[in-house]
């Protein structure tokens, strides 16, 4: 069941991915398509970094708050 999910969900789309920069952005170089192929999934995992950023600063805040209380 899991290896079926990893298997169609993240390998085979990421996999496929891989080969389509290879084929154009990469120039048929590997190497610059795997490069390519990091720097797609860190622009398109950003957003969530954003939001992390947030929730941290605001459990920060929660956290000063309660021991300011605790006081």
């Amino acid at each position: 069941m899991i290896q079926a999910v990893w298997h169609s969900i993240l390998y085979t789309p990421l996999l496929n991915a891989l080969i389509g920069l290879y084929n154009t952005v990469g120039a048929e170089n590997l190497g610059f398509a795997v490069v390519w192929l990091t720097v797609a999934i860190r622009v398109i995992l950003l957003p969530l970094s954003f939001v992390e950023e947030q929730n941290r600063e605001r459990y920060h805040d929660i956290a000063r708050k309660w021991k300011e209380l605790e006081k």
